[in-house]
């Protein structure tokens, strides 16, 4: 007696590798990215969205850092002193007294927050500047950090490199 499966799982192993390889050709496609949508508001109430079109017009700065796997990378963005100066957050010369009790909380589209002080955001302030990337090494960031990432050159650690960066709120100590 044939054995009726005999045909049947050729068939079958054909049809997977088929799926395969269609898969793995999908894979290697350009990475997508996700649109840009920067929230950026203080406790008055003031606050402004930065879309794609409008972080692309800002000044673009380039940095060289070393990512939490100690390889050093290349970042291209907008400074974070830049994005502020959008809400009148003041800076240099003008950058003291009380607006010294000022401070930055940066979240991430999970939820992930961090602070940063005024001051360290003012490029017055630190030998290299914080920015918020949207490319790495001329491409896009990688997927899980897209569409924006606060790159913070000078920490030790990349705690504070914020992921999928969504939101920056001033405030005040009090």
């Amino acid at each position: 007696m044939r054995n009726p499966y005999r045909l049947a799982f050729p068939m079958l192993a054909l049809a997977c590798a088929v799926l395969a390889m269609g898969h793995s050709a999908n894979a290697t496609t350009e990475p997508t990215t996700r649109p840009i949508s920067l929230l950026i508001s203080m406790e008055n109430g003031q606050s402004i969205t930065l879309d794609e079109s409008r972080f692309q017009k800002l000044a673009r700065k380039t940095i060289t850092a070393v990512n939490h796997d100690g390889i050093k990378v290349t970042y291209s963005g907008v400074a974070l002193a830049d994005l502020l100066a959008l809400v009148a957050i003041p800076s240099g010369d003008r950058l003291r007294g009380d607006a010294m009790a000022m401070y930055i909380v940066a979240q991430g589209s999970d939820g992930y927050q961090v602070t940063l002080s005024i001051a360290e955001a003012d490029n017055a302030f630190r030998e290299q500047g914080i920015i918020v990337a949207d490319s790495q090494n001329g491409g896009p960031l990688p997927t899980n950090a897209q569409p924006l990432q606060l790159i913070i050159p000078r920490d030790k650690r990349t705690s504070r490199w914020v992921r999928s960066l969504t939101k920056l709120d001033v405030r005040r100590a009090q």
